[in-house]
């Protein structure tokens, strides 16, 4: 399967939402963040989004 948006490259990620398969770049953000969304807390997109920064130990 490969990216919606780019042809060339293997998706790794689904959008629940919009029912679209995604590379590791577009899947970096969420596709429509305005819309509510009833995937969210399962939506690894939106976590890799909003998790911040690593911490470090």
């Amino acid at each position: 399967m490969n990216c919606v948006n780019h042809e060339d490259r293997e998706a790794v990620l689904f959008c629940q939402k919009s029912k679209k398969w995604l590379c590791e770049e577009c899947g970096s953000h969420c596709l429509s963040p305005e819309l509510q969304c009833k995937f969210r807390l399962d939506c690894i997109i939106w976590l890799r989004e909003h998790e911040g920064p690593a911490k470090q130990s």
